[in-house]
């Protein structure tokens, strides 16, 4: 059979090239923001006895729009099956989009680390009695670590007393970007010193920053390609407490005593050297002691991955400054995007259609937009189960602090209706460990209560006809609608004014999240502002749960 619209099917490996069109039983494709192209089913009718070249893990799929050649959705097989029964012999294909290459590596990733939790404990000292290292606190509750002379100890001219080793960037196969941390002393005297020391695996050690001890809190840093330099590639880095010069550190030696001998460390900052989408090495501008989501984007693509068009690649700059962002027990690309958008939900991202010369997915991280470009009815069919479920004007985010203790922030917010109400509907939002801090919860918090201070028709609306887009400037069909803008629909009872709302207001305009066509029906289903409570919904949920626990 051929399809009843102009779409073509091709599949493409290493041993054959081919259109399939013709022997197409039924196609199904969805486009979802975020993500981009996610998934495609599609039956064929051929004998199951040989084996076609055409078919095989990983074969690129293309659905092409014959009139103009545009790609309305590309991705890759995944799952050859087949079937004979009353309906004859049928090949049951399913195919994923480039969205699915987030998922392709699991590794570990320390992109910045606010913690002691991965600071490991150095003793080279070989006095007697051995000096202290002990996990302390100021007096502000702040964690710290302070090295302290034990009563009759001595200390060789020169030697390393004590201190701690950061791994977690060498583990994690990266490199460091910046080192800070504040340091205070018990005494003022040029004999001792606090160090920050960098190297590579099994190479000479740098001395980043040496300074004296002084009764003034001061600040050991280094960054890449700033004026205290860390040494490009080095990846371990030590915080130190050294015995420099004069006379041995014993019970008389400096003219300090022994109780003033001591070195607290604390605030310490661990920045990785990032990259840029094309993968080249950023050597300079790691001033900040925290970084951004946008920042982040570019160097998963750059890093990780290498089938997204890095070169050409559109991420917009985000604002917000990230505490802490580590996973040392490794992640995918795909689950960090989905905490970055907990910060910049404003923000999404998606990997579409490849280049023909390189074979790349095109790849953006680009703000919502603010301005309809799509003009549609409900002439084909309109569910919005809006509800009041999806009101809270109050957040509490939970998650652990650097100590492993178990924490919490509470954000709230007034909703007119529950007000109205007298009501109080509170969200219990949990963050992961590695992304928790006072103020990072405090934003993933407020960014959830903007999300439900108004009543979104989280609902479907079926297009069968061809609509009106404004940034082609022309009607275009039902397959060519993309997610990750706006849609007016007009035939809805609108709040004042929101027909000519120029953002969504969930009404009248909407997010458009997903897109799925069904060539049987010629008809595409667009799920608005969020995706509708389908069993299909909840299970796909389900198993992202499981596959980031895993």
């Amino acid at each position: 059979m051929t399809l009843p619209i102009p779409l073509e099917v091709r599949l493409s490996n290493t041993r054959l090239d081919r259109h399939i069109t013709r022997d197409l039983r039924s196609l199904t494709f969805r486009s979802v923001a975020p993500g981009g192209f996610a998934s495609a089913t599609f039956t064929l009718d051929r004998p199951l006895v040989t084996q076609p070249d055409e078919i095989g893990y990983f074969t690129r799929v293309y659905i092409v729009d014959a009139r103009n050649g545009a790609t309305p959705w590309e991705g890759r097989l995944q799952d050859p099956g087949r079937s004979a029964g009353a309906d004859g012999e049928i090949w049951e294909l399913s195919a994923v989009g480039p969205s699915a290459h987030a998922r392709d590596r699991r590794v570990p990733l320390i992109y910045i680390d606010q913690s002691w939790e991965r600071w490991r404990r150095l003793d080279f000292s070989q006095a007697s009695p051995a000096v202290k290292n002990d996990d302390t606190k100021r007096s502000t509750n702040v964690p710290s670590f302070t090295i302290s002379a034990t009563s009759g100890a001595s200390y060789d001219i020169g030697e390393f007393i004590s201190g701690r080793r950061y791994e977690a960037i060498q583990a994690a196969g990266m490199a460091l970007g910046r080192v800070e941390c504040l340091v205070d002393n018990g005494a003022t005297a040029s004999v001792f010193s606090n160090k920050l020391v960098t190297r590579a695996d099994g190479g000479a050690s740098h001395v980043v920053e040496d300074l004296d001890w002084s009764t003034t809190a001061a600040e050991l840093n280094g960054a890449v390609g700033s004026g205290t330099p860390i040494t490009n590639g080095d990846n371990i880095a030590e915080l130190r407490a050294d015995r420099d010069d004069g006379t041995a550190w014993s019970a008389s030696s400096g003219g300090v005593p022994i109780n003033t001998r001591w070195a607290e460390f604390w605030f310490p900052v661990v920045r990785c050297r990032l990259m840029n989408a094309d993968g080249t090495d950023i050597t300079s501008g790691y001033s900040a002691t925290s970084v951004l989501a946008s920042e982040v984007v570019k160097d998963l693509v750059g890093r990780l991955l290498d089938q997204y068009d890095g070169v050409n690649a559109t991420i917009a700059t985000t604002g917000y400054a990230i505490e802490q962002l580590v996973y040392p027990d490794g992640t995918t690309p795909a689950d960090v995007l989905d905490d970055l958008m907990l910060f910049e939900p404003g923000y999404y991202w998606a990997a579409w259609e490849s280049d023909p010369t390189t074979g790349k997915y095109r790849f953006e991280w680009k703000a919502w937009p603010t301005t309809v470009r799509y003009l549609a009815d409900v002439l084909d069919g309109y569910s919005a189960p809006s509800s009041a479920v999806e009101l809270f004007n109050k957040v509490t985010v939970v998650g652990k602090d650097s100590e492993g203790l178990t924490k919490k922030v509470t954000r709230t917010q007034t909703v007119p209706e529950l007000t109205a109400a007298g009501l109080t509907r509170e969200e219990l939002v949990p963050l992961a460990d590695e992304l928790y801090t006072t103020t990072n919860a405090n934003r993933v918090g407020d960014m959830f209560l903007a999300e439900h201070l108004t009543p979104l028709n989280a609902g479907s609306l079926t297009v069968a006809r061809p609509v009106y887009d404004s940034v082609a400037n022309r009607m275009v069909q039902p397959w060519e609608i993309r997610p990750g803008n706006l849609i007016r629909v007009s035939g809805i009872r609108p709040n004042i004014d929101s027909l000519n709302a120029t953002d969504r207001d969930g009404v009248a305009v909407f997010r458009v999240m997903a897109v799925e066509y069904d060539a049987g029906s010629a008809a595409a289903t667009l799920e608005l502002d969020s995706r509708p409570r389908t069993v299909e919904h909840l299970l796909a949920k389900l198993q992202q749960k499981i596959a980031r626990r895993g």
